[in-house]
Parts: C-alpha cells; sequence; structure tokens
C-alpha cells in the first residue's frame, strides 16, 4: 500500500513545478526574438515637408522569422495653448487633424486597428542586433514655425519566435516630434507601446 505524501512533500512538489515553470519562462524570454524601434527621428523641411526616420532591431538572440512591418501612418496635431503645460498634453490638449480626435484616442484606435488586428506577415526574417532603419517622407506638411503643432508616426512589427511556439508577437508604436524642439529624436507617445 502506498503512503499518503505528508503536507510538506506536496509543497515540495509544487515549488518545484513553479520554479521549473518561472525558469522556462525567463529562458524563452532572454532568448526569443524581440523586435522594436531603438529610435525615431523627425525633420521638418523650410517648406514644411516632414521625414520621418525610425531606427528599430530585433533585441533578442534568435532570428525574428515572418518579419513584416507597416508604417502606414504619420499624422499632424495641434495642442491647445491654453493647456500647454499639463502632464496629460497627449490626452487632454492635442487634437488630430482631420477632425479624429484627441490624439490618444487616434493613436489606440490605429494600434487596436492597425496593429493587434490585422495580418501584416511580409516573410522577411530580422537578425539579432542588427540595425534596421525606415525612412518615410509623404504629404505630410506642416508649419516649421509653429510650436503648437505636433507630428506623430506609429509602427506595427509582427513577427514570429520559434522558441515560444506562440503563433505571432506583435510590437507597436508610437511617436511624437513637437515642432520647436531643439533636437530631431521623437518622443514615445503615453499611450499605442505595447508588446507581446
Amino acid at each position: 500500500m502506498l503512503a499518503k505524501a505528508s503536507l510538506p512533500d506536496w509543497i515540495t512538489a509544487a515549488a518545484a513545478v513553479v520554479a521549473c515553470y518561472v525558469a522556462y519562462n525567463a529562458l524563452v524570454a532572454s532568448t526569443r526574438a524581440w523586435v522594436g524601434p531603438t529610435e525615431a527621428t523627425a525633420t521638418i523641411a523650410e517648406d514644411g515637408t516632414v521625414t520621418l526616420k525610425v531606427s528599430y532591431k530585433n533585441a533578442g538572440k534568435e532570428p525574428a522569422l515572418k518579419f513584416g512591418d507597416d508604417w502606414s501612418d504619420d499624422w499632424a496635431a495641434t495642442i491647445d495653448p491654453s493647456k500647454n503645460n499639463q502632464p496629460d498634453l497627449f490626452f487632454d490638449a492635442c487634437q488630430s487633424d482631420g477632425g479624429l480626435g484627441r490624439c490618444s484616442a487616434r493613436a489606440e484606435k490605429w494600434q487596436r486597428e492597425k496593429c493587434w488586428d490585422r495580418n501584416v506577415f511580409q516573410n522577411r526574417i530580422a537578425l539579432p542586433d542588427f540595425p534596421y532603419q525606415h525612412v518615410k517622407t509623404t504629404g505630410l506638411k506642416i508649419s516649421p514655425m509653429d510650436s503648437n503643432r505636433i507630428v506623430v508616426v506609429q509602427g506595427c512589427f509582427v513577427y514570429k519566435s520559434d522558441i515560444t511556439l506562440l503563433p505571432e508577437h506583435r510590437t507597436s508604436f508610437c511617436h511624437f516630434y513637437r515642432v520647436g524642439q531643439t533636437d530631431k529624436v521623437m518622443q514615445p507617445c503615453p499611450v499605442a507601446n505595447d508588446a507581446s
């Protein structure tokens, strides 16, 4: 007849299972592909033409397979000068052009509809630690003198990482540049930046 395991034996066994699970997840997180932006810049010419450049890389240790990217949204917005110094500027004091609502709502909508709910696989490979760049010049124009204007760029990376056994991983990003700031480096938006 088998003796019943005492409570400490069950606790020890459960702790061992939890430790194995945590160790496996740590291994996966440290080894899998992780694709994301490293820097975004905006340059505004004298005629107001905006040129955006986003640098990105795979910071993981394995290639990102079936890699695809989508850079389909760049847009401009106006900041309400009466609310200029509020910390929640992107939420309450920023209206996107074209009557598309507050900046935060527009950015979140793009993230949901164009990144999380869209298949953008392009069957490419993003190698670990290799620096990639994407430059985008569009018809987007804004006054290079109006400090109440911002430019926003949003994008999405979709890829597979074999070690995780998941069908896909997604990284959405949103960066903005305020006209008149001293450098070209765009700041991360307070919304629509996420990775799975």
